[in-house]
């Protein structure tokens, strides 16, 4: 039996109409503001080009890259270099970049030329020197900038807000704090160097002290730390979430970043390992009594180890589905793939043990974002078993 994962799914695709005389010549993309791009597939002459929606070739195909267009703008490349179009096939920045981002909302694009970045406008003209180390993307409204290992910050103007002086560990900003590094280690030399971070704000002033050994990103509500006690969390305030009082010489993290609002915790508890679990007020919801906790789902449940079974509990430690020999892997919302010992059957269930796809031998399955498909042979074709989020399930009969 196999396991497919398949690919997320994406935003529909819409093709451009009046293609079947295109058929067998090209490969045709999904339209975007209006254009789509195509591939010839004559390799003799292979090369990509645009069409619009009714299918009219507006821009021949005599390029090797041909991105989807953003702000009325096109990436494209001739082997060599790459370049700027608009939607006539006009060239807007000439053929003289290693790479070229696509426009972002300020109307940039971040610019690499002989392995330094810079930026560049919707018409072309240099607002950033191409002078820095690293490509120039936004986070917050600031963008992190680079060079000869010193970080700073510049807003949508170009303008640099915050001086180049951390140490190139630094990272971008996220709701308005920046976790920066104090200084930089030697590269490629061993030593005992320990970098040092710390977190800023907009405005450059430190908002936490520089007295951390790590300092996740402050892309949720708290970000994990390690100080000289251990490790922790800490709130954007500086306040202690979760105590800096775990440690591990294993050097696996031993706090695991908040998901859906909870953190894992492990801990040395008589000499063994043990799971539990904080909230982001720092009160610990699951007491450190479990062999192993996976991520909480949205709705609060989580799988859950506990003397070699396995179960799910909720975010009040209260049992939702009691402990088995099965195991068991979230999926979505409160439904999860169930196996059996040895991996004989398998199925979908809730949080309560409700079979959702019978539990059963299937040849293989699949999960993309929103449907689980399961599939027994019969004869000549598959029976496929398959649900999406909302949990009911579907029967479909294909070919092999």
């Amino acid at each position: 039996m196999s396991h497919t994962v398949l690919a997320s799914d994406e935003p529909t695709c819409q093709k451009p109409k009046n293609t079947e005389q295109y058929q067998n010549k090209f490969s045709i993309g999904c339209l975007s503001e209006g254009m789509s791009s195509f591939l010839r597939l004559n390799p003799a002459i292979s090369g990509k080009g645009y069409m619009n929606a009714e299918g009219k070739i507006i821009i021949p195909p005599t390029y090797s890259l041909a991105e989807d267009f953003h702000q009325g703008r096109g990436i494209v490349s001739n082997d060599k270099h790459q370049a700027v179009i608009d939607k006539t096939g006009k060239l807007i920045v000439p053929f003289k970049y290693d790479e070229i981002t696509n426009f972002n909302q300020f109307g940039l694009a971040s610019v690499k030329l002989n392995d330094e970045y810079g930026l560049i406008d919707s018409n072309g003209k240099i607002v950033l020197p191409i002078a820095y180390d690293s490509r120039i993307e936004f986070y917050d409204d600031l963008a992190r900038a680079q060079k000869k290992r010193t970080v700073g910050y510049i807003d949508k103007t170009a303008k640099t807000v915050i001086p180049l002086k951390y140490g190139d560990l630094s990272q971008d900003f996220h709701n308005g704090i920046a976790v920066v590094a104090l200084n930089n280690c030697p590269i490629d030399v061993e030593t005992t160097c320990q970098t040092i971070y710390g977190a800023i704000n907009k405005e450059g002033k430190a908002v936490l002290p520089f007295e951390y050994y790590k300092l996740d990103d402050f892309t949720q509500n708290v970000s994990i730390a390690t100080n000289k006690q251990g490790t922790g969390a800490v709130d954007k305030t500086g306040k202690v979430i979760i105590p800096f009082i775990y440690n591990d010489s294993s050097g696996v993290d031993t706090v695991s970043k908040f998901t859906n609002d909870y953190s894992v915790v492990r801990k040395n508890v008589g000499n063994a390992d043990k799971y539990g679990a904080y909230d982001e007020q720092g009160n610990i919801v699951i007491p450190f009594e479990y062999d192993h906790l996976a991520d909480f789902n949205e709705q609060g449940y989580v799988v859950a180890v506990k003397q070699g079974k396995v179960g799910i509990i909720d975010k009040h430690n209260k049992v939702s589905l009691p402990f088995g020999s099965n195991s068991l892997e979230h999926w979505k919302n409160n439904l999860f793939l169930i196996t059996t010992p040895n991996h004989e059957r398998t199925g979908l269930i809730d949080n309560t043990g409700k079979e959702i796809i019978p539990i059963d031998h299937y040849v293989n399955f699949a999960f993309s974002n929103d449907e689980a498909s399961f599939f027994k042979e019969k004869g000549d074709s598959y029976i496929v078993y398959s649900t999406r989020t909302d949990g009911k399930m579907y029967i479909n009969i294909v070919p092999k």
